[in-house]
């Protein structure tokens, strides 16, 4: 998870409270209801940060010109801006980042959260086959780890 603070610090880290968690669906139908809705959420997401990469990308851009033009008129090559990195037991703190380092950041997200939404779509399509099995009355539990589902355990309803 990314969040930008005002006063130009940058700070990075996780989505607290994942880990491993079971969740139980009355239906495949209500399992697949339950990804299509994280689907359309985080493809809202990635559009957001898509957007916001971009945006970054052309402050960077226009930050590394600024800095070439300044340093060819000082002599002294190009230029750059300060930025402090501190390490708070693990969470990464950077002070002042550049329009560089956060658009690093949000590559990194958006990679992550490319390969989750390909996966659920995956896991989406290979679920149609239980389609077929129609009024079957079937109860699903799902492993989730890191909230992406990575077992799915069908059994008949008692």
């Amino acid at each position: 998870m990314l969040r930008f603070i005002s006063l130009g610090v940058l700070v990075v880290g996780g989505v607290w409270g994942l880990g491993v968690e079971l969740r139980s669906y009355s239906s495949i139908e209500e399992f697949v209801k339950s990804l299509d809705d994280e689907l359309g959420k985080m493809k809202a997401l990635l559009g957001d940060y898509l957007r916001r990469m971009e945006m970054v990308k052309g402050k960077a851009e226009s930050l590394i010109r600024l800095g070439e033009l300044l340093g060819r008129m000082s002599g002294k090559g190009a230029l750059g801006l300060e930025s402090q990195e501190i390490d708070l037991g693990g969470l990464k703190v950077t002070v002042n980042p550049t329009p560089k380092q956060e658009l690093d950041v949000l590559v990194e997200v958006v990679r992550d959260l490319q390969d989750r939404i390909s996966g659920l779509e995956k896991l989406r399509k290979s679920l149609s086959i239980f389609e077929e099995l129609g009024g079957v009355s079937l109860d699903v539990e799902v492993l989730y780890r890191d909230g992406v589902p990575e077992r799915v355990f069908i059994k008949m309803s008692s």
